[in-house]
C-alpha cells in the first residue's frame, strides 16, 4: 500500500502485485486515496485480460452459450514452492487461489457465499508452515450458481502414485 501511494504521488504507473494489502479497510482506503489519478493503477490480476478468458466471458455475457450455472475453476503449481517462499507466501489461498476468485467475480460477479477447506495430502514443510498444499473451495451465486475452485501446490507426476 505504501508503494501504490508513493508512486502515484511521483505520478508513476502502478502494477500491483495481489493482494494489494491484507487489510480490507486499510486496501479500501488506498483505492478511494488513488481514485481519479491520472496515470494507470492496476493489481495484478492478469487473467481477465487474457484473450481466451475474455473471449470466454463475452460469449457467457452475451448469452451465446446461455446461463452460467456452474463453473470450475483448476490451478496447480507444476511443483511445491521452496519452503522459504512459502513460509512468506501468505498462504494458499492468498498466494494461488485469489487468483481464482478473481475469475469467479469476473464471470460471476454476485458472490453470497463461500465455503473452503484444506487438507495437507504430500508436503509436510508446508503443513508444517501453517498452509495448505491441497484446497477446494465452493463459491454460491445470489441466483444458486455454482463456483468449484480446486488448488494444489503441484501437478501430479507421471507415474506418481
Amino acid at each position: 500500500m505504501d508503494l501504490i501511494m508513493a508512486a502515484v504521488e511521483r505520478g508513476l504507473a502502478v502494477l500491483c502485485e495481489k493482494p494489494a494489502d491484507l487489510d480490507l479497510e486499510r486496501a479500501r482506503a488506498c483505492q478511494r486515496a488513488v481514485a481519479g489519478a491520472a496515470q494507470p493503477i492496476m493489481i495484478g490480476f492478469n487473467r481477465r485480460f487474457d484473450p481466451s478468458f475474455a473471449a470466454v466471458r463475452r460469449r457467457v455475457g452475451s448469452g451465446e452459450i446461455g446461463r452460467l450455472k456452474q463453473l470450475a475453476i483448476t490451478s496447480r503449481d507444476p511443483a511445491p514452492a521452496p519452503e522459504p517462499y512459502i513460509r512468506t507466501s501468505g498462504a494458499i489461498f492468498r498466494d494461488i487461489t485469489i487468483r481464482d476468485f478473481d475469475m469467479a467475480r469476473f464471470f460471476l460477479p454476485n458472490i453470497v457465499q463461500v465455503t473452503a477447506h484444506g487438507s495437507n495430502l504430500f508436503s509436510d514443510y508446508i503443513r508444517d508452515a501453517g498452509d495448505y498444499d491441497s484446497t477446494v473451495v465452493v463459491l454460491a451465486g445470489a441466483g444458486g450458481e455454482q463456483v468449484a475452485i480446486t488448488n494444489s501446490r503441484r501437478q501430479r507426476s507421471r507415474g506418481e502414485q
